[in-house]
């Protein structure tokens, strides 16, 4: 910023103190205007002025006809598009997939889930990473009354379902066209749900078949008592 001390700091180099009062007049005769003979801190009213704002050309142009100087017309802030870029760590991200068990896999889900997909795959995200814990929990819960078969979930349904939702990601940080984004959002979605469909019903699978075996193993032991005379008081002969 160029201020008033400036050029008043610099008036003894161009002499604007010593100046001689005389009259001076243009090639046609006319006499030139006195803002040409103003000290440079008398034409501004401001206290200041930015060299950048000062628009030089409309400026000459002003002052050679007795005008003051011409400021640039102000310009909007250029506002920069926020990034689309989808930031994810693939290092962490592959060594939790490369571990092939439900605690892995959710952790996966969870960077998914955190990392600024669109609203509509961080929702089924957020769902799957609660239900891969309600199947963590059944297969642990239940493992000595039915051992349940998540082998495909394991091995293809997840894994498939992950490596689709990075391919997303990739598709997104390489700015491909709107159609091709929207179209392979579609099929991420789509692929999010039938996973989601799936582990419900394999914890839904779990606890039936658990149930089963539970109430088999009651009535077992129902049996047992009683043809050791542990029965129930109405049915007992006095």
């Amino acid at each position: 910023m160029i201020n008033n001390e400036f050029w008043k700091a610099a008036a003894s180099s161009w002499s604007w103190e010593a100046r001689p009062d005389v009259k001076v007049k243009n090639g046609s005769g006319g006499q030139i205007s006195s803002v040409l003979l103003k000290k440079p801190w008398e034409v501004v009213d401001d206290d200041s002025v930015e060299f950048d704002k000062i628009d030089y050309e409309a400026t000459m142009k002003s002052m050679l006809a007795g005008g003051q100087v011409v400021l640039k017309e102000p310009v909007d802030d250029v506002v920069e598009a926020p990034s689309s870029k989808i930031a994810i760590d693939t290092e962490a991200f592959d060594n939790c997939l490369e571990q092939e068990n439900i605690e892995g896999f959710t952790s996966c889900f969870k960077m998914l889930r955190d990392c600024g997909l669109p609203e509509d795959v961080t929702e089924r995200l957020k769902e799957i990473v609660n239900r891969m814990g309600v199947l963590k929990d059944a297969v642990s819960k239940f493992k000595k009354v039915y051992e349940a078969d998540i082998s495909l979930f394991m091995e293809n349904y997840i894994p498939e379902a992950l490596n689709l939702s990075v391919g997303y990601i990739e598709y997104v940080n390489a700015n491909v066209s709107e159609d091709i984004l929207l179209s392979t959002q579609t099929e991420v979605v789509e692929a999010l749900d039938t996973l989601l469909i799936g582990i419900n019903d394999k914890i839904d699978e779990i606890y039936k078949f658990a149930s089963i075996e539970l109430k088999a193993t009651a009535k077992a032991l129902n049996a047992t008592m009683s043809s050791d005379g542990y029965v129930d008081s109405k049915f007992r002969i006095n």
